[in-house]
């Protein structure tokens, strides 16, 4: 489960890292077979490997934020 995969961060900044072995990367194709269709697409001819796992990670991130704020919004509107 692609929830397994966790960042790694130095602890002086706000940069995280990740480190993908091939098992990640295949978990994450047949978890989502439309990040598999989209890397195929994309890399090599339309942007480097490392730049596609940065997009990717960055849109995981955005959109993990935006469904906890949904989730905190509608609790606090539920206690009011």
């Amino acid at each position: 489960m692609t929830s397994n995969i966790k960042p790694a961060s130095d602890g002086q900044s706000n940069r995280v890292t990740f480190s993908l072995t091939p098992e990640m990367i295949h978990q994450i194709f047949a978890e989502k077979p439309a990040v598999r269709q989209a890397y195929l697409s994309f890399v090599p001819r339309k942007m480097k490997e490392k730049e596609f796992w940065t997009k990717y990670w960055k849109a995981q991130f955005i959109h993990s934020n935006k469904i906890s704020l949904l989730l905190l919004q509608r609790l606090l509107k539920m206690r009011i």
